[in-house]
């Protein structure tokens, strides 16, 4: 692999990824099974209650497992690796372009909002015309 750096560091996003998803998914499920989930015997502290927790644990194993198992599999690594390899080749556009698009986008933006309020405001009057002559 000519991007292992690159590779590694996708996963150990994964895994950070995986272990928050743990974290919480076990917070929602001890939250409707109304389980205690701090460890007593570790925080000295009602603070520290609140950080050392067993979803937080689950979290980080969930999350070391991911990446270890993530480092193993060679399918995984070669796919990262061709993605990287793929991005290197990508010819990204300049700062110029950049600016120019972005700009060309919010003006187009304020323009419509411009329009549909026109068009919003016309039609609240029109319904307010018909409800008097109406009422």
């Amino acid at each position: 692999m000519e991007n292992q750096r690159a590779v590694s560091l996708t996963f150990a996003i994964a895994a950070v990824m995986v272990g928050v998803f743990a974290r919480l998914l076990l917070i929602d499920v001890a939250v409707t099974m109304n389980w205690d989930v701090t460890l007593p015997f570790i925080a000295a502290s009602d603070a520290m209650a609140r950080v050392v927790n067993v979803p937080g644990a689950v979290g980080l194993v969930c999350g070391g497992i991911a990446f270890f198992v993530l480092l193993r599999h060679e399918r995984a690594g070669a796919f990262i690796d061709s993605v990287w390899s793929e991005l290197a080749l990508v010819t990204w556009p300049s700062r110029e372009e950049t600016t120019r698009n972005t700009t060309i986008v919010i003006g187009a933006s304020i323009l419509f909002s411009v329009v549909l309020f026109i068009f919003d405001s016309s039609w609240v009057q029109v319904l307010r015309l018909f409800e008097r002559v109406a009422g």
